[in-house]
């Protein structure tokens, strides 16, 4: 199941991940370090709010 699949070091962060991948979002957007350590997941971008800022 989809819902079983853990991309982050810290499990509770996993949600903000199947979110953003069930909205179809191209970038999630926060300042928490594991999950901007991904980088990236399934085309959706991790960045910070000024790493965001700077793809505008």
């Amino acid at each position: 199941r989809e819902d079983d699949r853990a991309w982050c070091r810290d499990p509770a962060d996993d949600k903000f991940i199947r979110c953003a991948l069930a909205a179809r979002c191209r970038y999630l957007v926060n300042g928490d370090e594991d999950l901007l350590a991904l980088r990236e997941v399934e085309g959706v971008r991790i960045v910070s709010l000024a790493g965001f800022l700077r793809t505008r």
